[in-house]
């Protein structure tokens, strides 16, 4: 819920600065559905993933720092071309934040996103999938 009120704020934003711009081009109203649901899929893996790592650091202080020397690697990996470097693509894929970006960008900008939409929202609920079924096994270690 967090993740799509704060992607909504946002978004609203965004579509807000390309209608006052007249940018040529820019549909943000038209593809806020598509963006929403991008929204709600990537909250979702994101918040697996941050559960699983809660899970596997046993206490909140821990968590919170594990989380941020996991994120913040793992966002810079993204941000690097697949051409410049393959192997950190291939990393990259292990992780929601890659998979949502293509998602967005192809939700905002392709005139036929549809492909693109379903290759990376299947990425993210399957991510979040596994991650969500990672982070309940973790628990039910530590509860036992």
């Amino acid at each position: 819920m967090v993740a799509l009120l704060l992607g909504l704020a946002i978004t609203l934003a965004f579509a807000l600065i390309v209608e006052l711009g007249n940018v040529v081009g820019g549909e943000p109203w038209q593809r806020l559905p598509l963006v929403l649901v991008g929204l709600l899929f990537a909250g979702g893996a994101l918040g697996a993933l941050g559960t699983l790592i809660g899970a596997l650091a046993r206490e909140a202080r821990s968590a919170s720092l594990v989380a941020l020397l996991l994120v913040l690697p793992i966002i810079f990996i993204g941000l690097v071309p697949r051409e410049v470097a393959p192997a950190a693509g291939w990393i990259s894929d292990a992780f929601p934040f890659a998979h949502a970006v293509r998602f967005f960008d192809s939700a905002l900008y392709d005139a036929s996103p549809w492909a693109t939409l379903w290759q990376e929202g299947l990425w993210l609920l399957g991510l979040g999938g596994l991650f969500g079924l990672a982070a309940r096994l973790g628990m039910r270690r530590l509860s036992a």
